[in-house]
This record gives C-alpha cells, sequence and structure tokens, in this order.
C-alpha cells in the first residue's frame, strides 16, 4: 500500500512529458535515433486518426496505418491524394458520426505517441514544445474554411520565430554521439 501510495505521489509531480518518457522507458521503446522505425511510430498516429473516424477496430486499424505511413514513406503520397479525389472523398456528410470520448481517447493516444517519438528521437519534449509554441505564437493570420492560414506577407514572416531544437536535445545523447 505504502509503494502504490508513493507511486501516485510521485506521479502527481512528475510533467505529462517525463511520465510519457518513463513509460516508454519501462517498455523497452527508447531506442537510439539510428533504430528507430519514424513510418512505424508515425502509424500509431494514424492508426488514432482511423479509429475515431472510423468504425474500424484496433488491429484493422493498425494494418491499414502501416499502410498508408509506409506509402508516404516511400513517396506515393500522391496516390493517396489522387484515390481521394477519385473517390470524391469529403465532399458529403459524415457517415460514422464519431463518439466524442472515441476522439479525446484517440487524440491523448496522439500526444503520448507524439511525445514518445520526440524523446526517442533524442529530444526533450518539454523543451521541444516549448520552441513549438514560441515558433506557433509568432505567426499571425486568419481563419480560413476553419483552418488558421498564416500571414505570409514580408512584413509578418520579418516576425516568425524559428523553433531551435538544438537547445531541446539531451545532454546524455548529444554526449554519446559525440563518441
Amino acid at each position: 500500500m505504502k509503494i502504490e501510495t508513493l507511486t501516485n505521489i510521485t506521479n502527481t509531480v512528475k510533467t505529462t512529458e517525463e511520465r510519457v518518457q518513463d513509460w516508454n522507458q519501462e517498455r523497452g521503446l527508447i531506442k537510439t535515433p539510428g533504430e528507430l522505425k519514424v513510418a512505424n511510430n508515425i502509424s500509431f498516429v494514424i492508426e488514432e486518426c482511423i479509429e475515431a473516424l472510423t468504425d474500424m477496430k484496433s488491429e484493422e486499424a493498425r494494418k491499414s496505418a502501416l499502410v498508408i505511413a509506409d506509402t508516404i514513406r516511400t513517396g506515393n503520397i500522391k496516390q493517396l491524394a489522387d484515390i481521394a479525389q477519385e473517390e470524391k472523398l469529403n465532399q458529403g456528410p459524415d457517415i460514422i458520426v464519431p463518439d466524442p470520448e472515441q476522439v479525446i481517447d484517440a487524440a491523448g493516444d496522439m500526444v503520448v505517441f507524439a511525445l514518445g517519438l520526440i524523446r526517442k528521437q533524442g529530444y526533450d519534449a518539454g523543451l521541444v514544445m516549448k520552441e513549438v509554441l514560441r515558433e506557433i505564437e509568432s505567426r499571425k493570420g486568419s481563419i480560413i474554411e476553419g483552418k488558421f492560414t498564416k500571414d505570409k506577407s514580408p512584413e509578418a514572416q520579418a516576425l516568425w520565430y524559428k523553433a531551435n531544437f538544438k537547445k531541446a536535445l539531451i545532454k546524455e545523447i548529444q554526449d554519446d554521439s559525440s563518441k
């Protein structure tokens, strides 16, 4: 009982990024950047999108996600776009209205996969997010058809901040790679 309570206390003190890093570490998922199969990791996010937007079950969604990620990885993304255009995807009403909790679950899983992927690449997720947010917050623009569109005028671009991810590299990984 005391150990469980101590774990709960420790988990409330740790950041979300630290907890995701621990989760990946405990399962042996942290690899050196050279061992990492990025397309496979990206496919986890695609799988969650499929599950959130369809009635496809996890195993079937996983297979589809791997095919999609591999198609993108091999440079055949235009084929997918052409198929979507031929099928006139996104032209009609949703066939399946996603359950809000299923969408939230998928989005949460995507965050876990994304934070894990950042760490697996040798970066501190918290510092990466600080840089990303600083870059995003430096942009001005407007909402067009429900999507934020950057103001690309020279005046606006002069104010853009470019994320410096070197600030987020994990020191021990930097030290190992220099040997």
